[in-house]
């Protein structure tokens, strides 16, 4: 009896929700119209995962027509064409329900792979940032003051370390391709299609396969990615990564701060090398963006050891030297401003409202099939090994059974201590204010 029921709620749902009559009839009775409305009030309310199932046999209980652009179940919008008339958070029900059923792309784009239990709580916010305009399940977001995506300004260029390592699940990828596909698929990640067709198109081709692991893993990934991209557009970052970039960067850290720095730490200034590494780390570190963006004088030159130089600072600087550059930088910053109006910037606010630097809060399934956590390495036996001399980021990946992009991004969270004692400069009434930027 129940399955024939349950079989008469599918036939109803199919027959007059999705085939909705047009010649002005009434329907069959009212117990046929009652069942209906209990029906589809269970598909909307009731949770997700016992209606999946159900959501699904609707949907195809109908041959899907094939074009020449798609074939089999189509793309998101076409097989929402069958559910003509819902609103924004049953469409996400309905897509999620086909979250197998869709391509990677569309999975990203769609957030459809999200934990249900995360989408019903994001639906459910009712105070979101005051800058934002939610518009239901696709979490399409605008900056009211410039109707730009705040996405485009508030996440990095290279995705924060603390996520891309667990989703970096390709131990091949070079660390900054992995960052920046991460952090441009993040952008897209929810928008449906608002995103457009092209840029969609375009993160396919940064956002290869084979980053994406096996099947369990891409589920995975993108159901971080996607609920990342929920809970920033309710929570959007601090940092303006977009506006940092007008900064008045010929005055970061010039020769004289750079040697009172390194001697309140203990340590040499060394020689110009060293100041330029210096540089560069404090440009990257303000921007979170990747070495071919530095400013041209910074840049690394071809045909020398540049790179290598750099990589060789980052791995051999001590906490200390890190914490007296943050020091020097949260007092550098406050002192820019922009003034006039920057349309592809977005918001501005005043600098010194920003902290220096940020990421959001990591989460993640049990028993997931991601790659291990940043801080899920052994930090004592890494220090040890550095301090010994051991700077080879390969052979310390081999002796701590981890890739060789962990142990570069772990050392720049974690620097090695050096145990010298610290002494504190006031960089506020040394560092004078920079010239305006203006439009």
């Amino acid at each position: 009896m129940a399955e024939r029921a349950e079989a008469s709620v599918w036939r109803t749902i199919a027959a007059v929700l999705l085939q909705p009559r047009c010649d002005g009839r009434p329907f069959i009775d009212a117990l046929a119209m009652s069942a209906l409305i209990g029906a589809a009030h269970r598909l909307a309310t009731d949770p997700e995962p016992e209606v999946s199932t159900t959501i699904r046999r609707i949907t195809f209980s109908r041959p899907v027509r094939t074009t020449q652009e798609l074939s089999g179940p189509g793309s998101a919008s076409h097989l929402l064409e069958f559910w003509s008339g819902i609103g924004a958070p049953m469409r996400g029900r309905v897509l999620r329900a086909l979250d197998g059923d869709l391509p990677d792309m569309q999975r990203l784009v769609h957030a459809t792979a999200v934990s249900p239990g995360f989408a019903e709580l994001i639906v459910a916010l009712e105070k979101p940032d005051p800058r934002i305009e939610r518009t239901g399940w696709s979490w399409n977001t605008l900056a009211l003051a410039t109707e730009q995506s705040l996405t485009d300004v508030l996440i990095p260029p290279l995705m924060w370390p603390t996520w891309a390592n667990p989703l970096g699940v390709d131990n091949i990828t070079d660390p900054s391709a992995l960052q920046r596909g991460l952090a441009d698929a993040l952008r897209v990640a929810g928008d449906g299609i608002e995103g457009g067709s092209e840029r969609i198109a375009g993160i396919g081709r940064k956002l290869r396969p084979s980053m994406l692991g096996t099947p369990e893993q891409a589920t995975a990934v993108l159901q971080q990615l996607g609920e990342l991209a929920g809970w920033l557009r309710l929570n959007p970052s601090p940092i303006n990564y977009v506006a940092r970039r007008y900064l008045r960067w010929s005055g970061l850290l010039p020769e004289a701060d750079w040697h009172l720095l390194s001697s309140s730490v203990g340590e040499h200034p060394g020689r110009g090398r060293r100041l330029l590494n210096a540089q560069r780390y404090a440009w990257l570190r303000l921007t979170a963006a990747d070495t071919r963006d530095l400013p041209r004088h910074l840049e690394f030159q071809s045909g020398t050891p540049d790179a290598t130089d750099y990589t060789r600072f980052l791995t051999t600087m001590s906490a200390e030297l890190q914490s007296a550059i943050d020091d020097y930088l949260a007092a550098w910053l406050p002192k820019h401003r922009m003034v006039g109006t920057f349309p592809e910037v977005g918001h501005v606010r005043p600098f010194e409202d920003e902290p220096l630097v940020w990421a959001p809060p990591r989460w993640r399934p049990s028993e997931s099939p991601l790659a291990p956590e940043l801080d899920d390495i052994d930090f004592i036996q890494l220090h040890d090994r550095v301090r010994a001399g051991e700077y080879a980021l390969t052979h310390l990946a081999i002796d701590l059974q981890r890739s060789p992009r962990h142990v570069r991004w772990a050392l720049a969270e974690h620097p090695v201590p050096s145990g010298q004692p610290r002494t504190t400069i006031n960089w506020k009434s040394r560092i004078d204010y920079a010239d305006p930027f203006y439009n």
